[in-house]
């Protein structure tokens, strides 16, 4: 009977997400477009606020994820953003996608995370910045990282899995599993030593 049960209530539940991200994202300020390109899996909770501006390419987000308030997607034309399962996104996320931004599993992020994919061409003098050409890289966050309120990540970083990256940092370029990041620009603080069994400073 608990076992019927249940299975109503995942129902139920699924049935009130859609819903939420459709008929009542009016009232809630949450605003999901509808396409077969965008793939939301059950038990995904969005919270007040949330966009998904979409320009084409895809998204796909993972069973039991929550996106907390006001958090902002821009998904590009060649973008393609993968949100794996039960990870906590917090609130004023942005999430710039004109390439793939991939977050593994049970990824958690504090408040005000920026994932940036590209960045603007500035070479011509002549022409505005905002005129000229931009290019873009893939962003990798492996599972169970954690990432610091008001940190950023930029195009072509890769983050191992069960990282650490400290608040206000500016990520770029590639980590290792088991590794605490942090600075301006980037680097790692401590590495988890499997030989001691403790997370270790490095020099």
């Amino acid at each position: 009977m608990k076992r019927f049960l249940k299975k109503i209530k995942y129902k139920v539940e699924a049935i009130f997400y859609i819903l939420q991200r459709t008929i009542f994202s009016p009232f809630l300020k949450v605003k999901v477009p509808l396409n077969s390109k965008i793939i939301v899996d059950t038990h995904v909770k969005f919270h007040k606020g949330t966009r998904i501006i979409f320009y084409g390419g895809s998204a796909n987000i993972g069973q039991d994820s929550i996106i907390c308030n006001d958090s902002k997607f821009i998904i590009g034309l060649e973008g393609k953003l993968k949100i794996g399962h039960k990870c906590i996104l917090g609130e004023y996320g942005i999430y710039n996608v004109f390439s793939d931004l991939i977050i593994g599993n049970n990824v958690i992020t504090a408040d005000r995370v920026s994932f940036v994919t590209n960045n603007h061409k500035y070479e011509d003098i002549n022409t505005p910045i905002k005129d000229q050409p931009s290019t873009s890289k893939e962003i990798i966050i492996g599972d169970g990282t954690w990432i610091g309120m008001n940190a950023t990540i930029l195009a072509g970083s890769r983050i191992g899995k069960n990282c650490v990256v400290a608040a206000h940092s500016v990520v770029k370029g590639e980590y290792p599993d088991y590794c605490v990041i942090g600075g301006i620009p980037s680097h790692i603080l401590k590495m988890y030593n499997a030989n001691t069994g403790a997370w270790e400073k490095v020099d």
